[in-house]
């Protein structure tokens, strides 16, 4: 309901199951989504929207060598076809801030900042 009350009507509300259990994501105007793990908590959101900035300046567009020069503690890594970048650690209860980034042009097309799970 919060969240609702923030963001207004999702364009798209999505239920299923996945390792964790029952979760329900909602996507918004505006290139935002939001998963509830276990359908009631706020588990991670999501943008692909370029207006949407960290507190130094990072956004979907930026490279990851801004990224890197601006965040203090960022892990960047490869794995498979998917490179990415983390904030945090992967440990349960954490919270993680994730870059995702294009491989051949560097440049960051997704963000998520998610509590990890286990």
């Amino acid at each position: 309901n919060q969240v609702r009350a923030i963001l207004g009507t999702p364009a798209t509300s999505k239920k299923g199951t996945n390792d964790f259990g029952s979760y329900t994501q909602l996507t918004f105007p505006g290139k935002l989504t939001v998963v509830f793990q276990g359908n009631t908590v706020l588990s991670s959101v999501s943008t692909t929207d370029d207006g949407q900035r960290t507190k130094e300046g990072i956004h979907v567009g930026s490279s990851e060598r801004r990224a890197m020069q601006k965040i203090r503690g960022l892990r960047c890594t490869t794995e498979g076809s998917f490179r990415s970048c983390v904030l945090g650690r992967f440990q349960a209860g954490e919270h993680v801030t994730i870059f995702f980034v294009k491989p051949r042009t560097g440049l960051i097309n997704r963000i998520t900042v998610a509590t990890v799970i286990d």
